[in-house]
């Protein structure tokens, strides 16, 4: 029988919106490269069937973003920055200090949009209603369906 997957789409896109866990990082590599790595939180947020409750995952993502994309988030990306990211993924062997092969999935980085907070209650004499989040109005309907 033929190979069922050769009609397969071979798409690898991701989307994926958060806030930074901490400042981007630069990596220098002997050979003069650099890549600038991005720890990325995203939260998830259902509720739950049987309790009635609402719930949140928290995914954390690892990102590299390489060349003028990555050296633009090494000047702008701090801890808590709202982010929306757009890349491929891609896995990575390395060696670890107790020389076992490890493998890890991240996001290669193709694009990345600064988002601003939005800022839904300015009353600061509450801080239990202090909430803000990230604008996501100027972007394409097409990346944040309903």
């Amino acid at each position: 029988m033929a190979n069922q997957t050769a009609n397969a789409p071979r798409i690898n896109k991701v989307v994926i919106g958060g806030n930074a866990t901490e400042d981007a990082k630069k990596i220098s590599f002997d050979s003069g490269n650099h890549v600038v790595k991005i720890r990325l939180a995203s939260d998830y947020v259902y509720k739950d069937d049987s309790t009635g409750e609402w719930k949140k995952i928290t995914t954390f993502v690892s990102c590299s973003a390489w060349g003028h994309v990555g050296n633009r988030a090494l000047d702008r990306v701090k801890r808590g920055t709202p982010l929306l990211i757009e890349g491929s993924l891609k896995t990575r062997k390395f060696v670890d200090k107790e020389e076992n092969v490890r493998e890890v999935l991240e996001i290669n980085v193709d694009k990345i949009h600064y988002l601003e907070r939005n800022v839904l209650n300015t009353d600061k004499s509450d801080t239990s209603k202090n909430h803000s989040e990230p604008d996501l109005s100027h972007l394409d309907e097409t990346l944040c369906p309903d």
